[in-house]
């Protein structure tokens, strides 16, 4: 059987973003200095829980409906890693938000971008809230 070709298609020419499964991005966190960025809401990063190690900063200031974008949200991204370059694991609940989040992100010029798949659901599920390191930026 012939393989069909999977074109990517990105909402910006720059983006950089890797779509990556909880195996990978264990990898990406251990072997390669990731930091978990949570994109979820304060609250579901308290309530829910959190992977260890990870930064909250939430895509959303409210769910809604509809749901609101939070105004400063590139701003908080860049006061905790200022360089471009710095990798980032982006993650919410189950992959719609670190979506929006990571295109965000290249858009705004970050060149090191992962998007989980699956969010925090697919994460738990496979490894529980385990994280073993962050980055050093």
């Amino acid at each position: 059987s012939s393989s069909s070709s999977s074109s990517s298609s990105s909402s910006s020419p720059n983006a950089q973003k890797l779509l990556v499964k909880p195996q990978k991005a264990l990898e990406l966190i251990q072997s390669q200095k990731y930091a978990y960025v949570d994109v979820r809401t304060k609250h579901e990063f308290e309530t829910v829980g959190h992977h260890k190690n990870s930064t909250c900063i939430p895509y959303f200031v409210s769910m809604g409906p509809p749901p609101e974008v939070n105004p400063d949200f590139i701003k908080e991204v860049e006061m905790k890693f200022p360089r471009k370059d710095c990798p980032l694991l982006i993650g919410c609940a189950a992959g719609g938000r670190s979506a929006k989040a990571s295109a965000t992100l290249c858009e705004a010029g970050y060149t090191n971008i992962a998007d989980l798949e699956g969010g925090f659901k697919a994460w738990a599920t496979e490894f529980g809230d385990m994280i073993e390191t962050g980055c050093g930026c």
